[in-house]
Formats: C-alpha cells, structure tokens, sequence
C-alpha cells in the first residue's frame, strides 16, 4: 500500500509540472537553438522535478499517516535525481575538458555568473523570510549577523546545523547542499585540465586510478555516505562514449539496460552506496549513448532549461505552504486539502522558476560577458546556454 501510494503521489506531481509548463513556457520565451545534445535538456526537467517529488511526497505520506520512514520510494527518487545532475555536470565540463575546448578563465567566470546570482536571491529571501517569521523575537544583533554569514556560506560549505534567529535555515536553504560538491569538482577539475595539457592522457590515467582507488577505499569504510564519487559517471561517460560505435541493436539493448538500471536504483536499499553508483553509471551512460526521443518532448525541455531555479526555490515555496496554509483553518487537518496544498508547491513552484530563470539565472549569464556574446550565439556548447545544473 505505501509503495502504490507513493507512485500515485510521485505521478501526480509529475502531472502538475507538466500542466503548468505551459505558463512557464510563456515567461521564458522562445526555445533556443538546437543543441548537440538536447535530450540532456529533458533529464533536467526529469530530475528537478524528481526531487521536488521526493520533498512533497515526504510530506504528504505524513498527512496520509503513515509511519516514519515510509516515504522510501520517494526519497530513493530524489536522490537518484540528484546523482544524475552530478552526472550531468561532470559529463559535461568533462568532456569539453577532453576535447580540449575547456578555457579555464572563462569556465571559473561563467560558474560564478551561473550559480551566484539565483544562489544570493534564494540567501536573500530566506533571510528576510526568516526575519519576519521571528520579527516578535529579540535577538542580538551580533549574532543574528554571525547567523547570517553561515547562512551565506552554506552553499560552499554545508552545515550540519544552520540557524538565523532560532529559526532552522536548512528548511529554507538546505537543498543547496549539493552546490557545495560542484564547487569541489569545479575546483578540482582545473588542475585536472593543466595536467592533461602538459602530460596528455598518462596525466588522465593516473588521476583515474588514484580516484577509483579512493572512491573504492571511502565505500569500504564508509559504504553508505560517500557522494564525491558520484561525479564519476558522468566523466566516465564523457570518456567512454566517443569510443564506442553505437549500433542499432547496442541502442536497442542499453534502452533496456537503461529501464532496468534506473528501476533497481528506485528499488535497491541505501542511496550513497558502491551498487547506486555502479547503476547510476549505467543509467547515465545508456541516457547519452541512447538519447531518448521522450526527453525531447517539450514540456521537458522547458522544466530542464528552468530545472536550476526549480530546484533552488523550491523550500522558498514549500516551508511557506506547509507552516502556514496548512496549520490554518483553511486546510486544517483534512488529508485532502493538506495534500491539495501540496499539489499548490508545484503549480506555484514552476512559474515562479520560469521567472527567475528569465530574470536572475539569464541576466547573471550575460553580466560581465556582453563582449563575447557573438561567439556564444554561434557555440552551442557554451556553459551559460548548454548547461543547467540542479
């Protein structure tokens, strides 16, 4: 019952997301120029949706009554989500790395103007939120500043306990935990590339067997909690797939092995574990060797080119939905309408995404690099238009 629950609830907020794409649609404008790679577009849209579903079905499992914990499928969901953005973002600046085509100077700035903008706006709005919410509090102001700077921070150095004036900022900013990773990968990455310039592949090489070797060595004493290693997929891909001559019966059998793969890591116990990355490997590798025709249906690629703000706004909305609407007399203790405003965090949630990309992830793209905008119109494969992390 739990697990035919939680496919019903998961479903439904797929559902919704894709309704209201339309409105999005009309705030962001027109669909870019096609990509060499668009389908990765709709992976996005697949997976922030996915974590969004993980988060509301954790709640509305909640109001349904079941017992802690039950919310697995939905939790299994979220975090094979993210591992396939982690995939994305190492497959990707991997691979433009491999190909010689990664200009370190120009990668670090379009990171910055990538990710800072919308990251301040979210910091921004929690911290005011988060004042009004404990404005009848007396507070030092020295601390609430302290509290403030670790809020600010949280995004390149995740806390395990995140307060502004009594109030938990992991409710309102803890999903940016992830951000933390990329920068390490982004940081890592550079030296990576200096080596592969001077030294060629041995350079590469080397790096590969001291990573498996410390990635098999942190799962040995650690099996269910590493997550660094989960970029690995994505750079494996990058390296393996221009290697491999894709037939038509290869697509047929990893279309296969995709469903499988992404199935077994929905069913299978633990979340950062040797055997989810092995069949996030396998998930990731079949999605870019395959591309799927279905991630290039358009509902998808609209929910992938806003997936970075859906993803990053999406406590701003829920924490507001389920401490205030539904502790009111409106939604009361009904399951129903509890579950109902649930369903409101996604119809809010992707317009409201639909507008930040268009008027904070787009304009901080553009900052600081007007100079440059015609050898991007003509590369498809520029950061600030191909890639959208979640």
């Amino acid at each position: 019952m739990e697990i035919l629950t939680q496919i019903v609830l998961l479903a439904a907020v797929y559902l919704l997301a894709v309704a209201v794409t339309p409105a999005a649609e009309r705030l962001v404008g027109q669909h870019p120029a096609p990509r060499e790679m668009p389908h990765l577009d709709g992976l996005r849209g697949i997976a922030a949706v996915g974590v969004v579903a993980c988060h509301v079905n954790q709640y509305a499992m909640h109001y349904l009554g079941f017992p802690a914990g039950a919310a697995q499928l939905g939790d299994h969901l979220g975090i094979f989500s993210v591992q396939m953005f982690f995939a994305l973002t190492a497959f990707l600046f991997a691979g433009r790395m491999l190909q010689g085509r990664l200009d370190l100077a120009a990668f670090y700035a379009g990171r910055v103007r990538r990710i800072l903008p919308l990251y301040a706006v979210v910091v921004v709005s929690a911290l005011a939120f988060a004042a009004w919410w404990t404005s009848g509090l007396s507070y030092p102001r020295a601390d609430a500043a302290r509290e403030a700077i670790a809020v600010a921070l949280y995004g390149f150095w995740p806390a395990t306990d995140l307060q502004f004036r009594t109030l938990n900022m992991l409710a309102l900013v803890g999903i940016a935990w992830t951000l933390a990773y990329e920068w390490a990968f982004y940081i890592a990455l550079g030296p990576l590339a200096l080596a592969q310039r001077r030294f060629g592949l041995p350079a590469l090489a080397i790096a590969a067997a001291i990573t498996l070797a410390c990635a098999a060595y942190a799962f040995s004493t650690n099996a269910d909690s590493v997550i660094w290693p989960f970029f690995l997929p994505g750079i494996a891909t990058a390296m393996l797939l221009p290697l491999i001559p894709v037939s038509a019966a290869l697509r047929r059998a990893l279309a296969l092995g995709l469903v499988i793969a992404a199935c077994l890591a929905l069913a299978l116990p633990g979340y950062w574990t040797m055997t989810k990355l092995t069949l996030a490997w396998a998930t990731f590798f079949a999605l870019a060797a395959v591309r799927p025709a279905a991630l290039l249906w358009r509902p998808l690629q609209t929910l992938g080119r806003i997936s970075f703000s859906i993803y990053l706004l999406q406590y701003l909305v829920l924490f507001p939905v389920a401490n205030l609407l539904v502790p009111s007399g409106i939604v009361g203790g009904s399951p129903v309408l509890q579950i109902a405003a649930m369903g409101l965090v996604v119809v809010l949630l992707v317009p409201l995404a639909a507008i930040s990309y268009r008027w904070v992830e787009m304009p901080g793209v553009l900052i600081g690099s007007r100079t440059n905008r015609t050898r991007r119109t003509a590369d498809h494969s520029h950061p600030g238009r191909y890639y959208r992390e979640a």
